[in-house]
């Protein structure tokens, strides 16, 4: 029987896919200006899963914030 790795630790490193409604809503920011940070090559790009589908991992989105968190203890 092979050793199974407990669901907490499976988990650990799983990410969701971020809808932009999802991204704005856990960072507070607008459309314009979520785009205009990714244009400015300032925050994570969407994954492009079609024509017209965009998604955000969360744990990029959630690394970016922490690293927004740490500049300003930084400073």
């Amino acid at each position: 029987m092979r050793d199974q790795v407990p669901e907490t630790e499976q988990t650990q490193d799983a990410y969701r896919l971020l809808t932009v409604r999802e991204v704005e809503k856990r960072l507070s920011m607008s459309h314009a200006t979520l785009y205009r940070l990714m244009n400015a090559g300032r925050f994570p790009k969407p994954l492009n899963l079609g024509p017209q589908v965009r998604r955000w991992r969360s744990d990029e989105v959630e690394a970016w914030l922490e690293a927004r968190s740490e500049e300003r203890e930084a400073a």
